[in-house]
């Protein structure tokens, strides 16, 4: 089983594929994404579950064959469950996940409340990474009627310190849109505190980007407000205006 950004945004195009040095046989798909560009040899098992976190359909299964999981194994899930959700505050986050995430905080004998916000706030500790590193940590790339659009994005407690290399920021940006031919780029760092947005936006449309998230682009900077899921409130409206 391939990790989710490979099974839901990439295209696989035989049931074994090379990726990033890994080959492997797909013998089953379980995850929360949309599905694009996904082909294979040969009948594959799916689950397919729209929740905040891919963890939370394992956990089920669990149940459904009368198990649960170790300790730390639901310690693990429960971090992905965080992760993916922001502790349950992002417009993903299903009541499947919140219950989820409760019962396997009491097998991992976890406080939710304080281990959550530590563990966010630790995935926030960015000083030690170059700037490569800050946009390839969660960049995906979509494709709307061969417009390509590379989307990274980051957790942040304060997102000044972020913008103080924005010049060498969209320096790099530049050098990844060459590389991976790239016809627009947002780089979206989400304040985990306020629960809004901040995006550094490079390349073609930009007029599109204005109008679906109601804020002007100003020296490359975008305002997004009560956004915090590229998934839910980023990808969709915006692929969706790119289509018409």
């Amino acid at each position: 089983m391939y990790r989710k950004s490979l099974i839901s945004e990439k295209q696989v195009t035989g049931v074994t594929e090379k990726v990033t040095g890994i080959e492997a046989k797909i013998l089953e798909l379980i995850d929360h994404h949309r599905i694009a560009n996904f082909n294979v040899d040969e009948p594959l098992k799916v689950r397919m579950e729209p929740v905040g976190c891919t963890s939370t359909i394992i956990f089920d299964m669990y149940k459904e064959n009368g198990l649960l999981p170790d300790k730390i194994t639901a310690g693990l899930m429960l971090s992905a469950i965080i992760s993916d959700t922001l502790l349950f505050k992002s417009p993903t986050c299903t009541e499947k996940d919140t219950i989820a995430g409760r019962e396997l905080s009491k097998i991992a004998e976890i406080d939710l409340a304080v281990y959550g916000v530590e563990m966010l706030k630790a995935g926030t500790a960015l000083d030690d990474k170059t700037i490569n590193e800050l946009l390839n940590m969660d960049m995906k790339i979509f494709d709307v009627n061969d417009f390509k659009i590379g989307i990274a994005q980051i957790n942040a407690v304060d997102e000044k310190a972020i913008l103080a290399k924005k010049e060498e920021i969209l320096l790099e940006i530049s050098n990844i849109m060459k590389s991976d031919n790239l016809n627009m780029f947002m780089f979206v760092v989400t304040n985990i505190l306020t629960n809004n947005s901040m995006g550094l936006v490079a390349g073609e449309k930009q007029e599109i980007i204005e109008k679906v998230f109601g804020s002007k682009i100003i020296n490359s900077e975008l305002a997004l407000e009560g956004i915090v899921s590229r998934k839910k409130q980023i990808v969709p409206p915006l692929t969706k205006a790119l289509s018409n």
